[in-house]
């Protein structure tokens, strides 16, 4: 059952990204308690890269395809 659930909370991250793309959202403010998977696959993603991070947030910014903000 884990398999399952990591896949549809894979597959529900990745909509959450797409909709960032769409909508250019540039900064993402996580909260490290109840986002952890968006978190994980945000951290594998290339195109956004952790601006600020502490134990209760994790703050994304969106990058170019160069790494550039």
């Amino acid at each position: 059952m884990n398999e399952q659930t990591d896949m549809g909370e894979e597959s529900m991250n990745a909509d959450w990204l797409e909709r960032f793309r769409e909508q250019d959202v540039r900064f993402v403010v996580l909260s490290q308690d109840q986002d952890r998977q968006l978190i994980r696959s945000m951290l594998r993603h290339p195109g956004w890269s952790v601006d600020l991070e502490d134990d209760e947030t994790v703050i994304f910014c969106r990058t170019d395809q160069g790494g550039q903000r």
